[in-house]
């Protein structure tokens, strides 16, 4: 009777084991996903960074601009070079809600000194499914690669204008 006892303990604790060994087996399907999240985390804390540099040259750039318009004579261009500051200044405003909507992405480690862009550490996805991390990961690499890719323009646009108008 000690041994039939002895044999559905072992039993029950192998398959006690066998159980919890499954439900905290990883998934790679999912660690693949948070780990391209991550990197898109990277990849958008870099950009930015570019942004940011590019944010800091542009207030002599406005200034200039908003000097030679009126000295401006073709009212399209007038309108053009307004526009050129207006893109600068939409592109700042942007940059600003990229920052306040920027959320880490759980148990990836990042180097904050190395990483450019100062950001908050919004842990509010940290519950989330891997596939929405992801995907809100790519949402904001777009919105600054956007932001980015609208302030260059507009910033060689405004160049442009004090070049061609400027004394």
């Amino acid at each position: 009777k000690f041994m039939r006892i002895l044999k559905y303990l072992g039993l029950f604790l192998f398959l006690s084991f066998l159980i919890t060994g499954c439900k905290e087996s990883v998934d790679p399907e999912a660690d693949a996903k948070l780990q391209e999240a991550g990197e898109l985390h990277d990849a958008s804390l870099v950009s930015g960074n570019e942004v940011s540099e590019m944010l800091s040259m542009t207030d002599d750039l406005i200034k200039q601009v908003e000097m030679i318009v009126p000295t401006i004579e073709d009212p399209i261009m007038q309108g053009d070079a307004d526009a050129y500051i207006t893109g600068i200044t939409e592109a700042q405003a942007d940059f600003g809600l990229w920052r306040e909507s920027l959320v880490e992405v759980p148990g990836h480690a990042h180097d904050n000194s190395n990483s450019g862009e100062p950001h908050n550490h919004d842990h509010s996805m940290d519950k989330a499914e891997p596939a929405d991390i992801l995907a809100k990961q790519m949402e904001l690499k777009e919105y600054i690669d956007d932001i980015k890719n609208r302030l260059a323009k507009a910033i060689e646009m405004s160049q442009g204008v004090v070049d061609e108008y400027g004394n």
